[in-house]
């Protein structure tokens, strides 16, 4: 019966599968980027109040919308225990309060609401079935 115990943890641990997902976006002058996943889940703004400021939003109090999104590159690569895939694309993105926080971006004034033409790279990658 050990044997038995010895052998099912040792399939166990063989089939157990690890991943990893995760996005981030920016725009080229960096005042707006996000990243969400197995990252903050954070908007980072820069902007003018008498002098550069930035400021930390949660994704959750924002509603995110990516319009005119263009493929730039996808890579996929698929090995015995190893599987990745990345994809680099723009898009044009509109950000705005979420409804369970409508005054996410009242620091904004009266336009609460950001557009940026950003560069996104998702990411993921997990551990396979090798046989």
């Amino acid at each position: 019966m050990r044997y038995f115990f010895a052998l099912m943890t040792v399939f166990f641990m063989s089939a157990a599968q690890a991943s990893y997902f995760a996005t981030y976006c920016s725009s080229s002058d960096a005042k707006v980027r996000w990243e969400t996943g197995h990252n903050s889940n954070t908007l980072f703004l820069k902007f003018l109040d008498g002098e550069q400021q930035e400021k930390k939003i949660p994704l959750y109090d924002l509603a995110v919308t990516l319009d005119e999104e263009v493929v730039l590159r996808v890579t996929n690569v698929h090995e015995c225990g190893y599987s990745s895939s990345t994809k680099v694309f723009a898009a044009k993105a509109v950000i705005t309060p979420s409804a369970e926080k409508p005054h996410a971006l009242d620091f904004l004034g009266d336009n609460k609401k950001i557009e940026a033409e950003v560069i996104c790279t998702t990411h993921m990658n997990s551990r396979t079935y090798c046989p």
